[in-house]
């Protein structure tokens, strides 16, 4: 269960206490390991020498100062977290040296005075204290680790006589200083697939069809407020016309409809009258319907405009109060647009922007249960 409360902005935000990693720096470390071998029997020559490290660990290495003359170096936003030093005398970590160990395995292949080639290996330990190029302050030094790439090293030598060889071998390896911090983060909750209504804008039409939408006596008019639209009444303003699209949840794939509420249907429109002879009488309502699985209606909200409310050419926004709860036999939400004139209508309606504002129910999370917990857990 993770730990969490609600904290109250102009909106309700949900927080989240993570443990995440903050890269501090990328460094590239580099060692040298110069050592003289004797092989087993005499050599003239050195054929070639192949190496490879066998194992190598970085240890950081910490020194304490006042935290006065690192708080430039500290990020804005990081700042409010290094404040708990006031408590502990303004002294403050600092990762200034990484400590770089490891095993290097040498394999020399040589020629003996019968002209044989032999092979002779050894393995080598090596360490080397290095300086960091941008020394760091962190939080805790036990949340500090160095993660790396796999190193790579070049070997020279130089056989200087008889048995005697002397190896130049140059480490390279590059990381990143990474300390683990804990911060709290807003979380969003995850994209409601089923409250995206496709093609809000009306903008995709096949012939006299909108493809995501289904309608009777619906056409697209020559524009919308942001997309195409959807003209209602067009084919004949005194026949009901209507545009409607569905829903459906996916409780297999995590999008389960039964666990959201939907708050709230908005839409753009407007009224288009003929040049002469023009009659605005008719009624645009506005439906949000919830399904189960047999098709029953559990819940919904429905509201009715009349022509008067509607300006002519020219879109106003409206909207429709849904306010659903959560229901466990919640599997189809339907939208519709129904245009209803009168006797005598010569006006239609365009109708464009439509989105469905919902929420998932995420169950509060009272933070008194879990107590408080220190930056270094």
């Amino acid at each position: 269960m993770p730990i969490e409360y609600d904290y109250q902005e102009e909106q309700p935000v949900r927080c989240i206490l993570l443990r995440v990693p903050v890269v501090l720096d990328v460094q590239e470390l580099a060692a040298k390991i110069v050592t003289d071998y004797h092989c087993p029997e005499f050599a003239k020559r050195i054929e070639r020498i192949e190496g490879r490290v066998t194992e190598y660990v970085i240890e950081p290495v910490f020194i304490r100062e006042g935290w006065g003359h690192w708080w430039p170096v500290i990020g804005e936003d990081w700042r409010n977290h290094f404040r708990y030093c006031y408590r502990e005398g303004g002294m403050i970590s600092i990762i200034r040296k990484v400590f770089f160990t490891g095993t290097f395995r040498i394999d020399i292949y040589y020629v003996n005075s019968n002209d044989e080639v032999k092979h002779y290996s050894v393995e080598q330990t090596f360490s080397e204290l290095i300086d960091l190029v941008r020394p760091q302050p962190v939080l805790h030094e036990d949340n500090v680790y160095f993660t790396l790439h796999r190193p790579k090293f070049d070997v020279t030598w130089e056989h200087v006589r008889g048995t005697r060889v002397r190896t130049f071998v140059i480490l390279i390896v590059r990381g990143k200083v990474i300390e683990y911090r804990q911060v709290y983060v807003q979380a969003c909750p995850y994209p409601n697939k089923r409250c995206q209504i496709a093609d809000p804008g009306f903008d995709q039409w096949v012939g006299n069809k909108p493809l995501f939408w289904n309608t009777t006596g619906a056409v697209a008019p020559a524009g919308g407020q942001t997309g195409q639209g959807a003209e209602l009444g067009a084919g004949s303003p005194t026949t009901i016309s209507a545009v409607y699209q569905t829903i459906r949840g996916e409780r297999e794939g995590g999008f389960a409809l039964f666990t959201t509420r939907i708050k709230k249907l908005t839409f753009w429109a407007e009224q288009l009258a003929p040049a002469t002879g023009a009659v605005s009488t008719f009624n645009l309502t506005a439906d949000v319907r919830v399904f189960d699985y047999s098709g029953v209606q559990v819940e919904g909200a429905s509201q009715t405009w009349s022509s008067g409310s509607i300006p002519l050419n020219r879109f106003t926004q409206f909207t429709l109060n849904v306010n659903t709860t959560e229901r466990t036999d919640a599997h189809m939400v339907m939208i519709r647009f129904t245009f209803e004139p009168n006797a005598g209508n010569t006006n239609t309606v365009v109708i464009d922007t439509v989105h469905l504002e919902c929420e998932r129910a995420i169950p509060t999370i009272d933070h008194k249960y879990y107590g408080w917990f220190d930056e270094d857990f």
